[in-house]
């Protein structure tokens, strides 16, 4: 969840889900579903985005790749929000905060 730069793959459809990489990689794109992305970023109403912006594969293209995502930075839950506890356990069960 962290470590990556997860986008929204079919996006406002019945099927959406999140993917990471380039979608040239030998079809072997890797895919996290909605109920684990919103387990640490605040999805609801913030699509598009991505879990990871900023960050690029050595060519220069962002490791978001679409460019729609590329601009806004899912965010991530605050304290005082009902799902900050869930999000402070995946950190928990993944060794500590990120």
């Amino acid at each position: 969840i962290y470590l990556n730069s997860w986008r929204p793959r079919n996006a406002g459809r019945s099927n959406q889900d999140w993917t990471t990489g380039r979608p040239s990689n030998g079809g072997n794109a890797r895919m996290m579903l909605n109920t684990d992305i919103c387990l640490v970023h605040d999805i609801d109403g913030n699509l598009p985005c991505c879990t990871g912006t900023g960050r690029s594969y050595p060519d220069g293209q962002d490791l978001c790749v679409e460019d729609d995502a590329t601009r806004r930075r899912c965010p991530m839950y605050g304290r005082s929000h009902s799902r900050f506890e869930a999000s402070a356990a995946v950190g928990e069960m993944l060794g500590g905060p990120y």
